[in-house]
Order: structure tokens, then C-alpha cells, then sequence
């Protein structure tokens, strides 16, 4: 029984946690591109918003701004990193 047990333990953990197949860089991919793009999007608009008013600009506006710009480039940096370890995965 605990051969039992210790087999579907280790079947789970590795179909759970195991590594992916190469095909699915692609997805590492796709979500770089999604917050590189959102990213400038937001970026933009915050430029934007200061120029029209930049007598309503508050320390608030500034650090909460930041904080999701700071966000969103983490995001597609590290989709970046892993889409990039994939590829060399793959090659490797």
C-alpha cells in the first residue's frame, strides 16, 4: 500500500509541478508581449494625464502611477526571463 501511495504521490507532483513541454513557450510569449504593450499603453496615459493637468498632480497620483508601472514591467520582464529559458530549453 505505501508503494502505492508513494507511486500516485510522485505521478501527481510531477503532472502538477513538473516541467512544461517546449510547445508551451509560446504562452511565456504572448504574456511578454501583453505587458510590454500595456506597460506603454499605461506609461502613455500617464504622460498624457500630467501635461493636461499638471496643476492636479498629488504625491498620490505620482507613487500610485509608479506602482503599477513598476508592476507591469516586472510582469513582462519576468515572462520575458522564462520565455527566454524555454527557447534555450528547447534548443539544449
Amino acid at each position: 500500500m505505501t508503494e502505492t501511495f508513494c507511486f500516485s504521490q510522485n505521478y501527481i507532483t510531477m503532472n502538477v509541478f513538473g516541467p512544461l513541454d517546449v510547445g508551451y513557450c509560446t504562452y511565456f510569449y504572448w504574456l511578454s508581449v501583453f505587458y510590454f504593450f500595456t506597460f506603454c499603453a499605461i506609461f502613455a496615459s500617464q504622460i498624457v494625464f500630467y501635461v493636461q493637468k499638471r496643476d492636479q498632480i498629488g504625491y498620490k497620483n505620482v507613487a500610485n502611477a509608479l506602482a503599477v508601472l513598476l508592476s507591469l514591467f516586472f510582469g513582462y520582464f519576468a515572462n520575458r526571463l522564462l520565455y527566454s529559458m524555454c527557447v534555450v530549453r528547447g534548443r539544449g
